[in-house]
């Protein structure tokens, strides 16, 4: 899905440690993307190399209107209760600036 809209926080690469499935000390990188489209806002994070190689951070100042592809993903989770609980996600596979 494509949305159009005035990116309002877009902070420097972040990275979290982790433990993965196999017991190897990973880590996760990610930027969380705030765009303002209207009256609607969104957050969503741009992950992996997709987030390590975004080259567009000095433009964040400069340009007015951005574009992000963006992917739903739904996840399910057990809670401390046990209970299952869903969350969308909002997945940024691509922000680049509209000139």
């Amino acid at each position: 899905m494509q949305v159009i809209g005035k990116l309002m926080a877009a902070p420097a690469l972040q990275q979290r440690n982790f433990t993965g499935r196999d017991g190897a000390a990973q880590v996760f990188n990610f930027r969380t993307i705030v765009l303002n489209c209207g009256t609607d806002s969104l957050a969503g994070e741009m992950m992996g190399e997709t987030a390590v190689r975004w080259p567009h951070q000095h433009l964040l100042e400069s340009v007015a209107l951005w574009s992000a592809d963006v992917t739903l993903h739904l996840r399910q989770f057990q809670n401390q209760n046990g209970e299952t609980k869903s969350v969308t996600e909002i997945r940024v596979n691509r922000l680049e600036p509209l000139a």
